[in-house]
């Protein structure tokens, strides 16, 4: 479907000048942009979800890991990325 996008002289002119660097067009960039910008923004709104559910589960359960548990599990991946992440307790 067709959208139409106002953008002021200065950028469609920095477009225009990308755009003939990369040998694409203008349309091909704004593309790019709008469907880099749509896949940052769902992986940044399914972390926020994760956070909301995790701190949920969290209240429902008291279950946990507290934070030295967690940096020496940080530690431990950086060696073996197949490390166990710890057991959640109360």
């Amino acid at each position: 479907s067709l959208v139409s996008v106002k953008i002021d002289l200065a950028d469609k002119e920095c477009l225009s000048t990308l755009a003939a660097a990369k040998k694409r067009t203008s349309h091909y960039l704004m593309e790019e942009a709008i469907q880099e910008y749509i896949k940052r923004e769902e992986v940044r709104l399914n972390f926020i979800r994760a956070g909301e559910a995790s701190a949920q589960h969290y209240k429902e359960t008291g279950l946990h890991i507290n934070f030295d548990e967690f940096s020496s599990w940080v530690d431990a991946i950086q060696k073996d990325s197949s490390a166990a992440i710890p057991i959640c307790h109360k």
